[in-house]
């Protein structure tokens, strides 16, 4: 089984707030109660910004704010995230990492001589 995660570490005037680890869908980022990771401040809109899981790629959009988000100092309306990307958002700045999990279900075989018992996955 194949997993897209993508890893946000967020941190407020070279602080560490808190790490997030994103597996899919669409998380908002700003200072409003029903962003999914809130950062606090005037520079920071209400719904600042959103990542989005597009296919095989995470992507990072900017939400119409006035301050910007900004990437490798330039602003950005929407950025393709590939590997680690610092993000800056007024004073927050969020490393953005895309992981790949690769699990094997079901890869271990019964042999029915070694135990009593035969289980059956549900």
């Amino acid at each position: 089984m194949r997993k897209l995660a993508l890893q946000v570490e967020h941190k407020f005037k070279n602080r560490v707030v808190g790490v997030h680890v994103i597996e899919g869908g669409v998380t908002t980022l700003g200072s409003s109660r029903t962003a999914n990771i809130r950062m606090l401040g005037d520079e920071v809109a209400g719904l600042h910004a959103a990542f989005e899981l597009d296919g095989e790629n995470w992507v990072l959009a900017d939400l119409g704010s006035e301050s910007g988000t900004w990437v490798a100092k330039k602003p950005i309306i929407e950025q393709k995230i590939d590997g680690a990307t610092v993000i800056h958002i007024g004073s927050h700045q969020l490393k953005a990492t895309p992981h790949v999990y690769e699990r094997e279900l079901f890869a271990k075989t019964l042999d029915e001589e070694k135990g009593q018992f035969v289980y059956h996955q549900v």
